[in-house]
């Protein structure tokens, strides 16, 4: 990721945490800042935030105001509240004194004489545009010592505060290779771990890994994806005499309860239906309930259980279950 698109995100996030810590003062709080709070935040803003490079241009709190105008062809004062969950009272002293600015003008709405649409002069469009640029340019100077490395893992923290805040998390599934065979690996063994399986049990994944690279040609594997995070895995792998078994399925622990594993599944379910798969098998442990649920829910039976006395210092079963689509 390069610095321009990166600027571009970082201001769009930064005015979404100032969106949300606007809300937090309005539903926690409640109350305005005083003269000598205003004040304080004033010189802040004035001096720490040299990003912005006040000279005449708008502060923090104006500059969010006329930026939501901009965004919006029409938006009412009540509507800008909303958004930027600005308390309505101190948005109207901002709106006095936009207006007063010759920033803004107000148009009554017909048929209703309390309620206006707000819009910027050509003086508040110049005003904004000059901002914009401003807080580019301070923005690079700003960021201009970082890498495209470290700009990448600062878009992926912002995007997974604001997802999981906004619980919208980005899940994607796609087709992974022969790469993904470490990441495969590790997952198990981590998620597994936490279930205090022994290192027996991770010398098991790494060999049936580490077997299946010869053939991955007659095999396929998804990868799930978390706001750009890899978090889950599944395969299916040709086996002999017309059978097929589902591999290496796993969802990393933080972000199970987000539907990966069923969306998994049902990748491996189609995937059998467009090849025409009829013979599939796999192998899980009675302990994880929810994947048992998913391949019942998906027409597997469970046919055979053994059980496993090397894996952990309690007896693991180990069941089979088989989906037969000939019969």
């Amino acid at each position: 990721m390069d610095i321009k698109e990166f600027i571009g995100n970082f201001r769009g996030f930064n005015r979404y945490y100032s969106n949300l810590l606007s809300k937090f003062d309005k539903n926690l709080y409640d109350k305005l800042l005083n003269l000598v709070e205003s004040r304080v935040v004033t010189e802040i803003s004035n001096t720490h935030l040299d990003v912005y490079k006040r000279q005449k241009l708008l502060n923090l709190v104006e500059s969010r105001v006329v930026t939501e105008i901009f965004n919006n062809v029409t938006i009412t004062a009540r509507e800008i509240s909303d958004n930027l969950n600005i308390n309505k009272s101190q948005l109207s002293r901002i709106i006095a004194q936009l207006e007063k600015k010759g920033i803004i003008e107000r148009k009554s709405i017909a048929g209703d004489k309390r309620s206006y649409t707000i819009f910027l002069t050509a003086e508040g469009k110049k005003i904004h545009q000059e901002q914009v640029e401003n807080i580019r340019k301070g923005l690079y100077e700003e960021l201009s010592g970082y890498n495209k490395k470290e700009l990448f893992l600062l878009n992926l923290a912002m995007n997974i505060f604001r997802n999981t805040y906004e619980r919208n998390h980005k899940i994607m599934i796609y087709e992974g290779k022969t790469k993904d065979l470490g990441f495969i690996s590790d997952l198990h063994c981590r998620i597994y771990t936490e279930m205090k399986y022994k290192d027996s049990f991770q010398k098991y994944v790494f060999l049936s890994i580490a077997n299946s690279i010869d053939s991955i040609k007659q095999s396929n594997i998804w990868i799930a994806e978390v706001d750009g995070i890899r978090v889950g895995t599944i395969a299916i792998v040709e086996t002999n005499k017309g059978w097929w078994q589902v591999r290496w399925f796993a969802v990393d622990s933080k972000y199970q309860g987000l539907g990966i594993g069923k969306k998994l599944v049902e990748k491996v379910m189609k995937y059998i239906e467009k090849r025409n798969i009829s013979k599939i098998f796999l192998w899980t442990v009675k302990d994880l309930s929810a994947a048992r649920s998913l391949y019942g829910k998906n027409g597997f039976l469970l046919k055979e259980s053994v059980t496993n006395e090397e894996w952990k210092d309690t007896i693991v079963v180990e069941e089979k279950w088989v989906l037969d689509r000939t019969k």
